[in-house]
């Protein structure tokens, strides 16, 4: 910034120049914007619903079940 303020207009820099970095702040700006989406949609996947309740059982209830059938291998 202070080398757009010297009193020398060598010392300036030129648009080109300006133009650069201005293309790199807002690329950093961008990809930090992107980041900060991907962190909060990853949040909200992994989150569970509130009111919901996990439950197990016993897998030999379900084995001695008339359908244990379906789950033999040969």
């Amino acid at each position: 910034m202070k080398q757009c303020w010297d009193s020398n207009s060598f010392n300036r820099p030129t648009i080109t120049e300006l133009e650069d970095k201005i293309s790199e702040w807002i690329n950093c700006i961008e990809a930090n914007n992107a980041l900060t989406q991907k962190q909060a949609n990853i949040s909200t996947i992994v989150q569970s619903h509130s009111q919901a309740y996990y439950t197990s059982c016993n897998i030999t209830k379900i084995l001695n079940t008339e359908n244990s059938q379906k789950f033999m291998i040969n």
